[in-house]
């Protein structure tokens, strides 16, 4: 996976980012739908759409929307746009097609942030506190929604 070979060939240790494996993806993938995505519309479907329909549940406000198919560089202020700036957090990549599934790593806010900056994943992807509280999402159409709570809405903003 590309995303690997950036970190082999970036020097971005396993402290930085590294994938889940086998025996812990599933239990992430199922607290995050869990978390975020409406039991009532949206749950059969999981997280595939969701950054796209917008169905959240109702205790996960949408508190800011981007476009950023003009501006990808903002991801690299992910630090400054979370409270907790220090913390790590997973990233879910969708790997696309009928039946899609996921990619999922944790790392530093910065690993991530060095990872998406690149440019190596071009579909939906998800990064999410390992609370639960907050995700920052976006979709192929450069949609990005910043969902939930521990935010640093006024910084998103600007």
């Amino acid at each position: 996976m590309a995303v690997q070979r950036f970190c082999q060939q970036n020097h971005i240790d396993e402290a930085a980012f590294r994938f889940l494996s086998i025996y812990q993806w599933e239990d992430v993938y199922r607290k995050v739908v869990w978390n975020f995505v409406d039991k009532s519309s949206g749950y059969q479907t999981g997280l595939h759409w969701l950054n796209t329909n917008g169905v959240f549940r109702e205790d996960k406000e949408i508190r800011a929307v981007f476009d950023s198919r003009d501006a990808w560089d903002w991801i690299l202020e992910l630090p400054g746009l979370v409270e907790e700036g220090k913390e790590r957090a997973y990233l879910l990549l969708e790997d696309g097609g009928q039946r899609p599934k996921f990619w999922i790593g944790e790392g530093t806010l910065d690993g991530i942030a060095r990872i998406l900056a690149e440019g190596l994943y071009i579909t939906d992807y998800y990064i999410v506190d390992k609370k639960y509280q907050w995700m920052i999402t976006c979709n192929h159409h450069g949609g990005v929604l910043f969902v939930g709570d521990g935010l640093n809405v006024g910084r998103i903003r600007e």
